[in-house]
């Protein structure tokens, strides 16, 4: 698949590059936003992992934002930065939260068919994104990527990566979030596992732990454990089997894709209906 123009978003926090896939001969039904991790950019985020054979068959329009390496030599966002983990500042959090509203509005489309995915520093970005602008986001899927604010500078990031959480903040309880999905790889040696127990923790703390029935499942592809209330399905997450520091799927020979875990990308597909059309489990 041959990848659109590489455009340049510019406003007062900044400007980024990004890549907007369309759907053919019709206008998009939803946006899926996707925040590419280290070594990555735009292009392959949509091509290796193959969200836009994914996403433009089911009618969405895909947004790829790109980091700039000037700002990040490994081309990963910075999450751990202190500024953009908020959207009240002047970080990368805000742009990218200007980026996707002013996409939302080129395509005619409300919040409500608005959809987050990310990797590893994109993850984490993601989680900046999702607890600070919730109402922007009808789901969010956050893959192999470290807790919200668990690090305050790039050293903290890298150590809470390897061992876990550095640090436990008190999150706001009167937001919700939307429904999220959460993979991560039990052999992930790049962020530490701990993490998908940590997003699992924060999520809690924002909804409130009363009125959840939880699900514990086991299949050949994960450890699965899901959060439910009044037949409504709003958390769920799988630590893959087998699986190390990787998208669950995409293309043979890149790197961070595990062809081997494709079932994930029909679990990211699911999810992605299922959040609109809100069917009880």
């Amino acid at each position: 698949m041959t990848s659109p123009k590489l455009q340049t978003q510019t406003n007062e926090w900044g400007q980024r590059p990004f890549r907007l896939w369309l759907p053919e001969n019709q206008a998009p039904q939803f946006l899926l936003t996707a925040l590419h991790g280290c070594f990555m950019d735009s292009a392959r985020m949509a091509d290796d992992t193959n969200l836009a054979d994914l996403v433009l068959p089911m009618g969405g329009a895909l947004l790829c934002p790109q980091q700039d390496r000037q700002a990040n030599e490994w081309m990963g966002w910075n999450w751990f930065l202190p500024e953009n983990q908020k959207t009240n500042g002047v970080g990368e959090t805000v742009l990218l939260r200007q980026l996707i509203t002013d996409t939302l509005f080129q395509l005619k489309l409300s919040r409500e068919a608005s959809a987050l995915v990310g990797i590893s520093a994109g993850s984490a970005m993601a989680t900046n994104l999702v607890f600070n602008s919730p109402q922007l986001f009808k789901c969010v899927v956050l893959i192999a990527g470290p807790a919200f604010a668990c690090a305050r500078s790039a050293e903290e990031g890298l150590q809470a990566m390897q061992s876990g959480p550095v640090q436990k903040i008190d999150l706001p309880n009167q937001q919700t979030l939307p429904p999220t999905l959460v993979i991560h790889g039990e052999k992930d040696s790049v962020v530490h596992a701990s993490h998908l127990a940590e997003l699992k923790s924060q999520w809690l703390q924002v909804w409130g732990k009363n009125g959840f029935d939880e699900k514990l499942t086991e299949t050949d592809f994960s450890w699965c454990e899901q959060l439910i209330h009044q037949g409504q399905l709003f958390f769920t997450s799988h630590l893959v089997k087998d699986m190390g520091h990787a998208w669950p799927g995409g293309k043979p020979g890149c790197d961070f894709m595990s062809p081997p875990h494709s079932e994930g990308m029909q679990i990211i597909g699911d999810f992605l209906k299922s959040a609109w059309n809100r069917e009880p489990v």
